[in-house]
């Protein structure tokens, strides 16, 4: 998944607030498993997304659904798109290709990452040689859609493997995640876009999906009838 044999996704339902894990190799192969700390920072609902492809079979979706307690500020109605981020140490990258986008109409998507001015080398996340993945978080944190690079032509001009086409049949404010890896350690830049447009509940018609669509993820539905949620500890860990 995006370079990584697992990838965590916690984000409060609004996607005020949401943070990735996605790291290079498991803490415990063997066992199959990775510990995750996350310092929630709001209270109010909150959904873990657990995302893993197992060999030969079609990407999981694994969403479990908690409550964190404490002073609850109201819910952020959704905001307008960002395409800047900042991160650690002078590391800051940008969102680069379309400005609009509508339901079910290919955008143009292409970052470029740079450390206190300077473009950085992107490593290849897989053996293909795709250097950027990004991910898609729906409004309410529901599910993810990976979007990888493509070789397209209308994607001329954006910075070297990492153009790609999004497309997507629901409107409405979405978390845009572009995973990279520099110098062998995962680097995840956080967006915020803006899908206009009209639903469409029977999905895309062909003519519009990119050459680059990933199969549908298989979701996990959470059980019938679970307990009331507790609030989450300071770290756990997560097995696909």
């Amino acid at each position: 998944v995006a370079g990584s044999p697992l990838l965590v996704i916690a984000a409060r339902t609004d996607l005020t607030w949401l943070e990735a894990r996605a790291p290079v190799k498991l803490d415990e192969p063997k066992a199959a498993t990775h510990t995750f700390t996350f310092t929630y920072k709001q209270a109010g609902p909150h959904v873990l997304l657990t995302l893993y492809k197992p060999k030969g079979a079609p990407l999981v979706q694994m969403p479990s659904y908690l409550t964190v307690k404490g002073p609850r500020k109201p819910d952020t109605p959704p905001g307008g798109s960002q395409f800047t981020w900042r991160g650690p140490k002078g590391l800051k990258a940008r969102l680069v290709g379309d400005a609009v986008f509508d339901t079910c109409k290919p955008g143009r998507l292409g970052v470029s990452f740079k450390r206190k001015g300077k473009a950085l080398k992107l490593e290849p996340l897989t053996p293909d040689g795709d250097r950027v993945a990004y991910l898609l978080v729906s409004p309410g944190a529901r599910d993810v859609q990976i979007i990888p690079p493509s070789a397209d032509t209308r994607l001329k001009g954006l910075p070297e493997g990492t153009g790609a086409l999004l497309t997507t049949h629901l409107p409405g404010s979405f978390a845009l995640l572009a995973v990279a890896r520099v110098k062998g350690a995962p680097v995840i830049a956080r967006f915020d876009i803006v899908v206009g447009g009209d639903a469409q509940p029977g999905g895309c018609s062909p003519a519009s999906e990119p050459r680059n669509a990933a199969a549908a993820p298989k979701v996990v539905p959470p059980p019938a009838a679970a307990p009331a949620p507790k609030a989450p500890p300071a770290e756990g860990s997560t097995s696909p």
